[in-house]
């Protein structure tokens, strides 16, 4: 297993940064599922990406993949934050997508959507929203 740290003291924290501890806590065993589960992959949407620190992390370690961020609007602005510290080549700038009224998010580019990522979010969010959620990720995914 690959053990990875985040330096509490580094600039990019000491910037003000939104910070998850959970993301924190769960980025590298995520990232050892990840790299096997996605190995074929090559656009993923991530669905609530909160701070961004997940996209940071997992983008340059995945470097065949496009790593499309997504979330309220709300939430840009500390996901960019994140991406202007610690940014990819991969790394895509946020799209806005709300469960509660935005239908599938469109592509940056023109390759489509072909895996979809999402942590500490089915928790937070209710339970209709999880299960639409599944229903726009069952109807525009490949199979």
């Amino acid at each position: 297993m690959t053990v990875f740290h985040m330096n509490i003291y580094s600039p990019a924290f000491a910037a003000g940064l939104p910070f998850s501890q959970a993301c924190e806590n769960n980025q590298a065993p995520i990232f050892e599922v990840l790299q096997t589960v996605f190995n074929d992959r090559q656009h993923v949407l991530e669905i609530g990406s909160g701070t961004g620190q997940h996209s940071v992390f997992f983008a340059p370690r995945l470097p065949q993949l496009v790593w499309q961020t997504s979330d309220l609007l709300a939430s840009h602005e500390g996901i960019a934050a994140w991406h202007q510290a610690h940014g990819a080549a991969n790394l895509l700038v946020p799209v806005e997508f709300d469960l509660a009224s935005s239908n599938w998010p469109q592509p940056a580019d023109a390759i489509p959507f072909d895996a979809v990522f999402t942590s500490n979010t089915c928790h937070i969010v209710s339970w209709p929203l999880v299960e639409h959620m599944f229903d726009l990720v069952g109807n525009n995914l490949p199979m």
